[in-house]
């Protein structure tokens, strides 16, 4: 008997027992509760003693004196920036809320500038300044053409600006 002829057989005796075995096999479910009574929500999540503050970290043993941040509208009417979205309760509130609107100024001017310099191939003054001034221009898009306009022409001439020093200073 040939090999090929061997392996054949071989692998049609293996395929009649693999189906003969499946065949004789008893599959059985585990007898659980197989539906749920009620479907889990949201406050069923909430209501748990699982979120306790305290159990944030075992060293901070914070218990219950965890506060969170409050803005109540009796209490910031008196503040210098209560008319705003954002009340503002100091100039650290300024300061951080500064930095924030600088560092997405600067993610969406880097961003336009790099996709500019990609499309044109090469990074030169005048993708600063188009970059410039199409950032300028979203960041007042809300504001009106006016401002839109100011802060397009002043975001151009600091890019502008920029570039010119680079290449004066390095």
């Amino acid at each position: 008997m040939s090999d090929s002829s061997a392996n054949a057989s071989a692998s049609s005796s293996n395929a009649s027992d693999t189906t003969a075995y499946l065949r004789n096999a008893s599959f059985s479910r585990n007898e659980g509760p197989s539906s749920v009574d009620a479907p889990v929500t949201a406050s069923d999540l909430l209501n748990t003693n699982a979120f306790d503050p305290s159990r944030l970290h075992p060293m901070a043993a914070i218990g219950d004196k965890l506060d969170y941040l409050l803005l109540e509208d009796d209490k910031t009417s008196t503040l210098p920036g209560a008319g705003t979205p954002l009340p503002s309760r100091g100039w650290s509130d300024d300061l951080c809320y500064g930095t924030g609107t600088t560092y997405l100024a600067a993610l969406i001017y880097n961003g336009i500038n790099s996709s500019i310099d990609a499309w044109r191939g090469k990074h030169d003054q005048w993708g600063s300044m188009a970059a410039g001034g199409i950032t300028g221009a979203l960041f007042k898009s809300t504001a009106g053409v006016k401002p839109m306009v100011a802060a397009a022409t002043l975001m151009t001439g600091l890019a502008g600006g920029w570039s010119w020093l680079k290449t004066v200073l390095l």
